[in-house]
């Protein structure tokens, strides 16, 4: 039972990572950054119950294209200065996130709860990529209805961005 179990395991990965994930650049180290998608799929039957936001948008990855390509020049990237700190507001997949951290940055990204198990799973899916650059992911929830002020709880960070922001609500 249990090599069936195993065996099924390893189907449902190679399932996903033919249909559901997506390789982006990540120059610095020349391995690919790896983000996964919660997306409708009548095979594995994935619901797409995370909206949008499980969703890895043009936005997110021309953005983490353009970090992969030009992050050293849009962040403090000197050996002699601090690590580069950035926040994330609504990382979704967290695919620009992940592409700062592959620059060497230490990166917090955040969403709303439903969406942490989807981040969680993409950082985890690139810890071998983060550690070879230097690079480090957390995350954090966040919630766009809560005060600005919370945000302010989150830490401090020298950047911050959100690569495509909307509200439905």
């Amino acid at each position: 039972m249990q090599e069936e179990l195993e065996q099924a395991r390893n189907l449902l990965e190679i399932h996903w990572s033919e249909h559901h994930d997506v390789l982006l650049p990540s120059f610095r180290c020349g391995k690919p950054l790896q983000i996964r998608q919660a997306l409708d799929c009548r095979y594995c039957r994935m619901e797409g119950e995370l909206g949008p936001g499980g969703a890895l948008w043009a936005a997110g990855a021309s953005l983490a294209t353009l970090i992969s390509t030009e992050g050293p020049r849009m962040t403090s990237m000197d050996f002699h200065a601090p690590r580069p700190t950035v926040l994330e507001l609504g990382s979704g997949t967290g695919a620009a996130g992940l592409a700062f951290a592959a620059t060497g940055a230490k990166v917090l990204l955040t969403d709303r709860q439903s969406l942490l198990p989807l981040l969680r799973l993409n950082v985890g899916l690139n810890k071998d990529l983060l550690s070879t650059v230097g690079g480090a992911a957390d995350i954090g929830e966040f919630d766009w209805l809560s005060p600005p002020e919370e945000i302010l709880r989150l830490g401090t960070f020298g950047d911050g961005f959100c690569s495509s922001p909307n509200f439905n609500g």
